[in-house]
């Protein structure tokens, strides 16, 4: 329910075992991510009529846009090259090349009706059928499948109508090359091998009003043989869909720095929006910023900087403050130094305090990936790199002192202790925008250590109230110290980055499942989230999966006046689910008692 605020009070209830299946909870997980976000960037003004679709990626693609109704006709025939079984999609391809519809006016003309038959060069008849595709993808071997299908390809046509003439999108997924006609006009091509996905290709194209014509012709080599096709008002709608891979060209430890900004293939850069390209110093101070073509190499001057770890950021901006936020690492100069420095800060660190803490921390991550330090040698090469190295014969060594690997798996921890000490100097504030903070506290239990993540959206301000996601691990199986669990480096979240949310992620006391000092653990790191940041106490919410999952309902239905929502995620059991009815029977008074005990959902009506 939204109040005259904008704001949004979010209080998920009715949920049952059964029902949580693995679409809802995706879809339960978008949902709490929209709550949040509301009012997060208040600022933007979206036109009233766009809000619908606009707000429609936020809970899955469903079938929008998607066409479904085709007249499909083939096999015809896509030979190998000379020499080989199997068309590799590598030019020529005969198959995309050669028109096999000339009998009823070819491909720029036709206007196929079911039934309709073409000869093929074999000499065989094939004809036109209707196909509705019960998904988003048309599978080509599930229409073709009484035959066996090798070296293939096969057309696809239909219609649809414009009331006005206008400049639209068609988002193509295809396995695997494809070419495409509108109202006769070629206006795409890609030869290739690749997988079905929505969107890998984004094609403008000029409808005119009435009736428009589309055809595709598909080939395939062997396997998988398919595609889909929706129709985009809007270009950022398929940039949701899309991969967005940029990639830093230059090996860590070697200059100059070039990225690529859009490295995924078939990309098409008009389509996918714009995207800004910036280098940021430790404690996030922006050093150089661009623009570039999303497939061109960027190259960045680097002699004037100083020694020690970067991250390049690659903004993906979408339309309607809608963005995607990749973060990768770079470092320049000598990577032996700044671990030396670790080492020193660790060593001398009081651990009585939250920042010495911090720095044994910071100095444990270091002395386990130089296999205890580098003592003053200058150089160090993980036991991985070594073994790669026998493998290769190749030795990956560069300028910093360390190896590509050892400086990859350091370069959190780096940037890290660089921002403390830059904190520590007044010359920079952990609490900033897009702000990576690790709260430590020592438990007045048992007296160890205890460590919790936080990431700042991208817009912080601490003069306004941000939302906070609550994320609970999973478990791991062998129960690691803290330094070894899964994303503990991790220095950026795609929730804050992209969503305009806090989110927290406590440890809760390794394999707890969340209950005694794991619960204890996640309540006290919401309150020092609560006491450092700006914090809007009506939008916390609380998600997990798995083990994090089982602990959402723990803590969740414990303390629910916290909560503006809960997210479990493949989280939660009961013997009502793991036991049939027969094993439910049997069991005594004494057991039925405490297996409603431990079921996650014993307290479920507290969400009431």
């Amino acid at each position: 329910m939204a109040n005259e605020t904008g704001e949004v009070r979010v209080r998920l209830r009715g949920i049952v075992p059964g029902e949580l299946r693995t679409g809802g909870r995706v879809r339960l997980l978008c949902g709490l991510l929209a709550a949040a976000a509301v009012g997060a960037r208040s600022e933007e003004r979206v036109p009233a009529d766009r809000l619908y679709e606009l707000a429609r990626p936020l809970w899955g693609r469903e079938s929008k846009g998607f066409l479904r109704e085709w007249l499909i006709c083939g096999d015809f025939p896509n030979p190998p090259h000379a020499g080989q079984t199997t068309y590799d999609h590598t030019p020529p391809c005969v198959g995309l090349e050669t028109d096999y519809l000339k009998e009823h006016g070819g491909e720029e003309s036709i206007r196929p009706q079911e039934g309709m038959a073409h000869t093929r060069p074999d000499g065989k008849s094939v004809a036109w059928r209707a196909v509705r595709a019960e998904k988003d993808e048309l599978d080509l071997l599930e229409v073709f499948k009484e035959y066996w299908l090798d070296n293939v390809v096969a057309y696809a046509f239909t219609t649809i109508r414009q009331p006005n003439a206008a400049k639209v999108w068609l988002g193509i997924g295809s396995d695997d090359g494809i070419r495409v006609w509108v109202n006769g006009r070629l206006v795409h091509e890609y030869l290739g091998s690749r997988a079905v996905g929505t969107d890998d290709d984004v094609v403008p194209v000029e409808l005119k009003a009435g009736e428009n014509t589309i055809l595709l012709k598909v080939e395939s080599g062997s396997g998988p043989w398919g595609f889909c096709c929706r129709v985009l008002a809007d270009p950022a709608f398929a940039a949701c869909d899309r991969p967005f891979l940029p990639k830093v060209e230059s090996e860590l430890g070697h200059e100059p720095l070039v990225v690529r900004p859009q490295s995924a293939p078939g990309a098409l850069p008009g389509a996918l929006g714009s995207v800004t390209v910036e280098v940021l110093r430790p404690g996030g101070q922006v050093i150089a910023r661009a623009a570039p073509h999303a497939d061109k190499l960027l190259q960045f001057p680097t002699d004037a900087l100083s020694d020690g770890p970067y991250e390049v950021r690659f903004t993906q901006h979408l339309g309607f403050g809608r963005r995607h936020v990749v973060y990768l690492p770079w470092f320049k100069g000598d990577g032996a130094a700044a671990v030396a420095r670790v080492e020193a800060a660790a060593a001398a660190a009081d651990p009585a305090t939250a920042d010495g803490m911090l720095y044994k921390l910071l100095g444990e991550k270091v002395a386990k990936e130089v296999g205890g330090g580098l003592s003053g040698t200058g150089t160090t090469t993980s036991a991985l790199t070594q073994a790669w190295d026998t493998i290769t014969g190749e030795a990956t060594a560069n300028d910093t002192g360390l190896d590509a690997y050892t400086l990859k798996d350091l370069h959190s921890a780096l940037t890290e202790f660089e921002e403390l000490q830059l904190a520590a100097a007044g010359k920079a504030d952990l609490e900033r925008p897009g702000g990576f903070v690790r709260l430590a506290y020592r438990d007045e239990v048992d007296g160890s250590p205890q460590f919790c993540r936080a990431y700042l959206p991208a817009e912080y301000d601490p003069a306004r109230k941000w939302p906070l996601v609550v994320d609970l691990h999973r478990s791991d199986t062998i129960d690691p110290p803290y330094l070894e669990w899964e994303d503990v480096f991790q220095r950026h979240n795609a929730w804050a980055d992209e969503n305009g949310v806090i989110v927290l992620v406590p440890h809760g006391r390794f394999k707890s499942w969340y209950k005694g000092l794991g619960m204890k653990d996640v309540l006290r790191c919401i309150r020092m989230a609560k006491e450092r940041f700006a914090v809007d106490e009506d939008r916390v919410y609380l998600t997990g999966r798995s083990m994090g999952g089982g602990g959402v309902w723990e803590i969740g239905t414990r303390s629910p006046q916290l909560f503006a929502a809960i997210a479990p995620v493949y989280g939660g059991w009961d013997d009502r689910i793991l036991k049939d009815a027969y094993q439910l029977e049997k069991l005594t008074p004494r057991q039925r008692f405490f297996a409603e005990c431990y079921s996650s959902f014993a307290r479920a009506e507290s969400l009431l």
